[in-house]
């Protein structure tokens, strides 16, 4: 059995950094809903594939795209997990909809005990049980939104919880600019094929404007926790994916004026003492085993 290498607060913080970034994402991509859905999805991956083109280029001082099976293997698992929420916004209310998100740690860890041979203190193993239970009394709402929604969203935790498993499995070998640019190719390609049941419209300045920003903010979601993974434990950054319903609460109240009801606000209090739970024995280094 080998010793795992000490926490790493600064790929902590940036994981956090891109956890924050993607709830921002969301917010500006829902702003933009009165165009159709699927041409505000297409302008706000357009957008990221031009950032990460430029990012790209200036790192390498030239255009370089890998195209090996590790880089697109990520990058679809990657599209479809984000296609999937990206439509998900416009059904639910986004403090709910990330409510679905703050359960990926249960399904993270499970998959890096299973894949990685990842072996969490068994403390961690009941703060994750206790936040899945909280989301799952979140969630609940949710149907009467949405169960579209529900499904799209729950594609999207499987599609991310193997991404992040499939990323730190790769380690330094992933070239994360590529996959992060082949992802946004997959989702603008997904919304490409949905255009003749939605049709486009031209876009008002404020729509054209807020999926753009959402662009932005999803590259910074994207490259972010690609790094994050390749260098921290899954089962150190995956408790930090609950600081997103943070963010989403404060964020649907102040834009949408929109408050959770009882039994979420139920579902929340059980999530967040979960949480603190998992932080607090996540500190130390957990055990893991070899790779299989």
């Amino acid at each position: 059995m080998t010793t795992p290498p000490a926490p790493k607060p600064g790929w902590q913080l940036v994981a956090l950094t891109s956890i924050f970034c993607g709830v921002a994402s969301g917010v500006s991509l829902k702003l933009a809903g009165d165009i159709p859905n699927t041409q505000a999805v297409t302008i706000r991956a357009g957008t990221a594939f031009l950032f990460v083109l430029v990012i790209s280029v200036i790192h390498a001082g030239r255009l370089h795209i890998t195209l090996d099976r590790p880089t697109i293997t990520r990058a679809v698992l990657d599209g479809i997990a984000g296609f999937g929420f990206a439509l998900a916004v416009f059904e639910l209310p986004i403090s709910l909809l990330t409510a679905f998100l703050a359960a990926l740690p249960a399904f993270s860890t499970l998959f890096a005990a299973v894949f990685l041979g990842e072996k969490p203190k068994p403390l961690v193993w009941v703060g994750i049980a206790g936040a899945f239970i909280g989301c799952l009394i979140i969630l609940r709402p949710a149907l009467e939104f949405s169960a579209y929604g529900v499904a799209l969203a729950l594609c999207g935790n499987f599609g991310f919880a193997a991404r992040d498993i499939y990323t730190r499995k790769i380690g330094d070998g992933l070239d994360a600019h590529s996959s992060v640019l082949l992802s946004f190719c997959f989702v603008i390609a997904c919304s490409l094929l949905l255009y003749p049941a939605d049709g486009w419209t031209i876009p008002s300045l404020r729509d054209a404007g807020f999926s753009v920003l959402a662009g932005i903010f999803g590259v910074g979601a994207g490259l972010l926790i690609a790094l994050a993974h390749q260098h921290e434990l899954v089962s150190r950054i995956a408790p930090l994916r609950f600081t997103s319903l943070l963010w989403a609460l404060l964020l649907d109240y102040l834009i949408w004026n929109f408050v959770p009801d009882r039994t979420a606000w139920i579902g929340i209090l059980v999530t967040t003492l979960s949480v603190i739970l998992v932080l607090h024995q996540a500190r130390t280094p957990a055990n893991k085993g070899p790779h299989p």
